[in-house]
């Protein structure tokens, strides 16, 4: 985006660079996508984590409890995953079943 400068001239704004800047240019459902992952690299992370202090102490109460709750929830997030790919390749693929980047159907958008 070019805003003005006191001489008149456009010159470029700056691009803030962090950590999530990387994350604006992807669409909505690519970002849905990975926080999902995230969520379910957190959840796969707990139940090792209540599993190694299950066994630590003797007592699989916390983890029958974090396995019935996750379970479903991590059900439904491989399935909304898997219809985020399925989208995907819709968007990407043209009629004759190549991908669209890397034919020369490509050319012809």
């Amino acid at each position: 985006m070019a805003v003005s400068s006191t001489r008149g001239r456009r010159v470029r704004r700056k691009e803030k660079k962090g950590l999530f800047a990387h994350l604006k240019n992807l669409g909505f459902t690519n970002r849905l996508a990975l926080y999902i992952m995230v969520f379910l690299a957190a959840g796969l992370a707990g139940g090792f984590y209540l599993a190694v202090k299950s066994i630590a102490t003797g007592y699989t109460g916390a983890l029958t409890c974090w396995t019935v709750v996750f379970t479903p929830i991590g059900t439904a997030c491989s399935i909304v995953l898997a219809r985020i790919v399925d989208k995907s390749r819709a968007e990407n693929t043209s009629a004759d079943g190549c991908l669209l980047y890397t034919s020369d159907a490509a050319d012809e958008l």
